[in-house]
């Protein structure tokens, strides 16, 4: 059984999703937080703001150390 990510509509957006939203690659939010990257995507979209990386190949993926020094 793989881990079930929270589709768009099932996320409670807190205020800290929303203030380090662009701040990383969506795809280091939806890891941390357990949310679809497509969500993370579409609320990017959403609050208009611009996507971090051109190329997902350049973004890194989520650690402890990214969420020590970009996240909180």
């Amino acid at each position: 059984m793989g881990i079930s990510l929270k589709p768009y509509s099932e996320v409670e957006w807190t205020k800290e999703i929303d203030s380090i939203i662009g701040s990383v690659p969506d795809r280091v939010i939806a890891e941390r937080f357990g949310i679809a990257i497509r969500s993370v995507a579409v609320r990017r979209r959403n609050l208009g703001i611009a996507s971090t990386y051109r190329d997902i190949a350049e973004a890194p993926k989520w650690n402890k150390s990214i969420e020590k020094t970009q996240l909180f």
